[in-house]
């Protein structure tokens, strides 16, 4: 389903490679282009086999391997004789596979191999791991046929970003490598919910309720040296469905290859297919614009990231991508749809110009000396704020109860109160006042996820109420009724304030009024991004309650 062949040209011969679908990018297969086209053969193969197979089972029990019956293990193979045929003799198993990572060929058919897909990578004490493993092409001459032996594999020990601590386990998905040796990586995205306090601050920190933005909680791009020593890390979660910036990835699935200083990746969602240089500078989004061909762009060139609507060739959330960089130096692009595959010329991305200057600095920067504890809390035994406070502490968190995203597990968060609450379940308010001390000189987002439910069924539309002033200012205003919602409303929803500058290291004062107005769940997790800030809950430290 969904196969990604490629043209691959080595010692005058002709292959069509593949290394698998989608997702799944795990074992290379390669046939021969004969008679100029006009037959296809069989040439080599790496990857898992069920070894209940004949030519298997006579190769597994030639290299000494414990035959199980039914069970799949590491497989090699090479046509060393041309007839296109497998015979025990030219396979090769070994009982230990490298798991299920994804697979790149360089230019001289070697495999790289993803150690870290599904397999969350932690750094070991001297900040390196074994993120990706080489398999030398087996092959003597140029003109011989490719061929691997899983027995070859060569772990790489690779420097990682220090930023992985704060992460604790991300999965690799990706891997490319360019001419000159550079070996790329992704982050990929993950279901999966921490299980220790530290694994659930990580994953907790996934973000906007929409599918599939919220499949995963980090999305970067990674560029090693030969020998494992890193060159950059770059790139930043993007939040918003269908309006990432330069620079963001929504859900990166896979490499598709490089044209010049360039390389090109498949984003889930949104931008579609997006480009990088090769030293790490967004360079823009395949799917920009098109030419007047007359066809309707609602419905052929939409880019929904939807399950429904879907237009008619980009299917809906673009998951099956084939990208040709040819000989001639043109740039095809193909994705399957509803009824067609549509195949793009793309125009203008094999060079590009580059500038460069100098920047002077006069003065040191200012830095955030992030040594906050949080706001000053008051709860109200009323949903409007009257009277006095029944409750009165710092929280050092504005992230309360389990925040609910479309397809994803509820992700939890401590309760407003333990034990008996001295405010009632669905009916009381908060204020938090303090001061807030960003990062970064930039314009920041900040934003709440809350309530967004009915009270019970058949009763009118209820929901949390939340309101914020940043510097003085009424930033975002979600206190005024909601509207009846079309079908059912959502469990959480998301709202954003428009850019606030602010100065990095220069403490501005934040009010937060909110009011559980009756909800079922009521929950509040206060957030914030910028331009270069993943989107994230506002850390206590960055917190300064007020006296």
């Amino acid at each position: 389903m969904g196969l990604r062949w490629q043209v691959k040209h080595r010692g005058g011969r002709t292959y069509l490679v593949n290394c698998g679908e989608n997702f799944h990018r795990y074992a290379p297969f390669v046939i021969e282009v004969l008679d100029g086209g006009a037959r296809l053969q069989m040439a080599a193969f790496l990857g898992r086999i069920n070894a209940r197979f004949d030519w298997w089972r006579n190769a597994a029990q030639r290299e000494g391997v414990k035959d199980g019956g039914s069970f799949f293990v590491g497989a090699g193979w090479t046509d060393a004789n041309g007839d296109g045929q497998i015979q025990a003799a030219e396979a090769r198993v070994a009982s230990s596979p490298l798991g299920n990572g994804h697979v790149w060929l360089d230019q001289d058919f070697n495999v790289f191999i993803a150690a870290g897909d599904g397999n969350p990578k932690v750094p070991e004490a001297n900040g390196r791991t074994t993120l990706w493993y080489k398999i030398p092409n087996r092959a003597a001459r140029i003109e011989d046929t490719p061929g691997w032996d899983w027995k070859d594999a060569q772990p790489v020990n690779a420097e990682v970003p220090e930023e992985f601590r704060r992460w604790g386990f991300p999965e690799m998905r990706g891997i490319a490598v360019d001419d000159q040796g550079s070996i790329y990586q992704l982050t990929g995205p993950s279901y999966r919910v921490g299980k220790t306090p530290q694994e659930r601050e990580f994953k907790e920190e996934r973000h906007t309720p929409d599918w599939p933005h919220n499949y995963g909680a980090v999305a970067r791009l990674f560029k090693w040296r030969a020998d494992g020593s890193l060159e950059w890390a770059v790139g930043k979660k993007a939040t918003v469905k269908r309006a990432e910036q330069p620079g963001e990835i929504a859900v990166p699935v896979a490499f598709l290859g490089f044209a010049g200083n360039k390389f090109f990746i498949h984003d889930r969602t949104g931008r579609v297919t997006t480009s990088w240089t090769t030293d790490g500078l967004a360079a823009g989004y395949v799917f920009d614009r098109h030419v007047d061909d007359g066809a309707p762009p609602e419905t052929i060139y939409q880019v929904t990231g939807d399950v429904s609507p879907r237009n008619f060739l980009m299917g809906d959330d673009h998951v099956i991508q084939n990208w040709i960089h040819a000989r001639d130096g043109q740039i095809y692009w193909a994705t399957p749809g509803q009824d067609a595959t549509a195949l793009y010329r793309i125009h203008d991305w094999q060079g590009g110009a580059r500038q460069s200057g100098t920047i002077a600095i006069k003065a040191v920067a200012a830095a955030a000396k992030l040594g906050g504890s949080g706001l000053k809390a008051e709860y109200f035994a009323t949903p409007d704020l009257s009277g006095a406070p029944v409750v009165t502490r710092v929280d050092d968190q504005i992230w309360f109860r389990g925040v609910y995203f479309a397809y994803c597990s509820e992700i939890k968060a401590p309760p407003f109160f333990t034990g008996d609450s001295p405010v009632p379940a669905t009916e009381f308010s908060a204020r938090w006042t303090g001061e807030v001390e960003p990062r970064f000189r930039e314009d920041y987002r900040l934003g709440f996820y809350y309530q967004g439910d009915r009270s019970g069924p058949g009763q009118s539309w209820q929901g949390s109420k939340v309101r914020l002033w940043v510097d003085d200012q009424l930033v975002l205003d979600g206190w005024n009724a909601s509207p009846e919602p079309k079908g059912k409303p959502a469990r959480s929803r998301a709202n954003t304030s428009a850019a606030v500058p602010l100065v990095a290291g220069r403490k501005v004062p934040i009010r937060i009024e909110f009011s559980a107005n009756g909800a079922e769940k009521p929950h509040l997790h206060l957030h914030w991004e910028s331009r270069t800030q993943d989107r994230e809950h506002i850390p206590a430290a960055a917190l300064y309650p007020s006296q």
